[in-house]
């Protein structure tokens, strides 16, 4: 996808995920992901991605990445995601990039809506000349958290983003993704998460619920990179939306989707 096309429609939306029967890029089994998997994990300036990479590096080869250097003691390179040599050679060898938009907020949104879908576009971009496999792209339950509560939203319910609560960025992102997952140049496992908790933490009282473990966000990724690919609509496909959540009553936003494609069921609550 050329970058005036991409910024020609990049005022556009995400929708539902239903329409996406597209052929599937080479992946690799369950068992080369358990063997053999290099992950780059993006915005490592977050201690919930840190975490995350740390927990992701009992089973895979990781990296990490963000703008500014970070207290770790994995492999890190500093990156802003600007096209180069430098960004070609961060993703060189990677199959799976794990990557998180962090939202903006209200104040920062409009900066935010710039510069969050032109970075990711410029790693998508260095994914599909480097030969990555799938991308796991990190977002938000918020996006669809907008519909009356007394509704059940699966993940072909489309996003109703809602300005100035620093989400649209998000939003954004999933649809840059969608467009590489269209033209077939990266497998793309969206993950909408809800709130992060650590296990110290308190759950967070909105009624319904939408909370989720960092134990099982690391459940649900390692399943995300190990899940294989069969070339049917009973697997991932090429762009795949997909709810994670935590356990607790009432929840709204049904996982059976997880259940079946990646084999997720939630530990915690």
């Amino acid at each position: 996808m050329k970058r005036r096309a991409f910024l020609q429609v990049g005022a556009a939306l995400a929708g539902g995920t239903a329409a996406w029967r597209a052929a599937e890029p080479a992946v690799c089994s369950a068992e080369e992901a358990a063997t053999g998997t290099t992950v780059l994990v993006t915005s490592a300036q977050l201690g919930s991605m840190r975490r995350l990479g740390a927990g992701l590096a009992e089973r895979f080869a990781i990296r990490l990445t963000a703008a500014e250097a970070v207290d770790t003691e994995l492999p890190f390179t500093a990156s802003p995601l600007e096209p180069g040599e430098a960004l070609d050679a961060l993703v060189q060898g990677v199959q799976t990039i794990v990557h998180a938009g962090p939202p903006g907020t209200p104040e920062n949104e409009v900066e935010q809506v710039d510069a969050g879908p032109r970075q990711l576009f410029h790693l998508l971009h260095a994914a599909h000349a480097a030969g990555v496999r799938r991308v796991i792209y990190l977002s938000s339950i918020e996006l669809v958290s907008g519909y009356d509560p007394a509704y059940l939203v699966d993940e072909d319910w489309r996003p109703w983003g809602e300005i100035n609560r620093g989400y649209l960025p998000v939003q954004l992102n999933e649809f840059t993704c969608r467009e590489f997952a269209r033209e077939r140049k990266l497998q793309v496992v969206v993950l909408r998460l809800g709130t992060l908790v650590t296990p110290d933490e308190p759950r967070p009282t909105e009624d319904p619920p939408a909370w989720l473990d960092e134990r099982d966000l690391l459940h649900a990724v390692r399943r995300a990179i190990e899940a294989e690919s069969p070339f049917d609509a009973r697997g991932l496909q090429a762009w795949s939306v997909i709810h994670i959540l935590s356990r607790a009553p009432g929840n709204r936003f049904p996982l059976q989707r997880a259940r079946r494609l990646l084999g997720y069921e939630p530990q915690f609550g």
